[in-house]
This record gives structure tokens, sequence and C-alpha cells, in this order.
């Protein structure tokens, strides 16, 4: 016979504090940000997973574009004098999907200011 185990709201406080800690420390965060903004790329059809393997030019441009973006969103973050800490696993997911957001929006900005010459003659 099993018997159900309450836990104290308290102890699932800790606990998610010290998840969301780990989930933002050791590039855990940038990662989860990457693979996010990757995945979005890769449905865009931006590039493809041969890209992605090969790590073709297309895909290094992307790669690039988004740490440039990682580390500014980093130093902006700690240039804020009311920076704090994540407390739980919806605010990382927040955290990841916003930064992933901006960088998505950068990653179309970028593309849509690249001059492309219209192929006269062809």
């Amino acid at each position: 016979m099993r018997k159900d185990i309450s836990v104290p709201t308290e102890d699932i406080s800790k606990f998610e504090k010290k998840m969301a800690s780990a989930l933002t420390k050791n590039g855990k965060l940038k990662l989860m940000i990457k693979k996010k903004v990757i995945n979005a790329c890769l449905e865009a059809e931006l590039f493809s997973h041969a890209d992605l393997e090969s790590r073709t030019k297309k895909y290094q441009w992307i790669e690039r574009v988004t740490e440039l973006n990682i580390k500014m969103m980093s130093l902006l973050e700690l240039s804020k004098p009311s920076h704090h800490p994540v407390e739980s696993s919806d605010e990382v997911n927040d955290r990841v999907e916003a930064q992933a957001e901006m960088i998505v929006k950068d990653i179309v900005r970028r593309i849509a200011q690249t001059p492309m010459p219209y192929p006269l003659g062809d």
C-alpha cells in the first residue's frame, strides 16, 4: 500500500529556487537561449539540419549574431540597478523566451537591412 507523502510548501519553494539558480549558472541559460534561436531559424528555413551539422557560413553567421546578443543582454542585465536572480523555473523559461525572441528579431532586422541587389538582365 502506497502512502502519499506531503512536502511542505517552503521545501518546494527552496527546491524551485535552487533549480532556477542551477539553470542560470555554468552557461546553461545561454545554451537554452541558443537552442531556442537555432530551432526558430531551422523552422523558418534560414538554414537546414545539414547546414547545422556542417557548420556552414549561414549557421556560423546565426551563431555569431546569437552569441553577440547574449553577451550584450548579459551586460545590460548586470548594469540594471534592480538586478535580481531568478527564483523559479517559470522565471527561467520567461527569460529564455524573451531573450530568444529579442535575438530572433535582431536576426530578422539584420537580414532585412542586408542590401540585396536586384538581378537586372537575368
